[in-house]
């Protein structure tokens, strides 16, 4: 199984150097958003919300964020058709 991991990050890693404009891009265009006083909003539904809590909710965090909570308590993405 470790070894899948590995050859599956070997996979991935050509695709994430041709999109590495792209993601310096992305980058600047939140940091430009934060220093004008804005702030990072971040959302997951289920486990994919456990991103927008390590984003939002770090003691002494240096990004302004907000956690947009789904009200369903991560029961929204068992709804039949909403992950496709």
């Amino acid at each position: 199984m470790a070894l899948e991991f590995f050859s599956k990050i070997e996979e991935l890693i050509p695709v994430l150097k041709q999109e590495e404009d792209n993601m310096r891009k992305a980058g600047h265009i939140v940091a430009q958003s934060i220093m004008s006083g804005g702030i990072l909003q971040a959302f997951g539904s289920g486990h994919s919300a456990s991103v927008a809590i390590e984003i939002c909710g770090r003691a002494g965090g240096l990004i302004p964020s907000k956690q947009v909570k789904e009200l369903s308590g991560g029961h929204y993405e068992r709804i039949e058709g909403v992950g496709t």
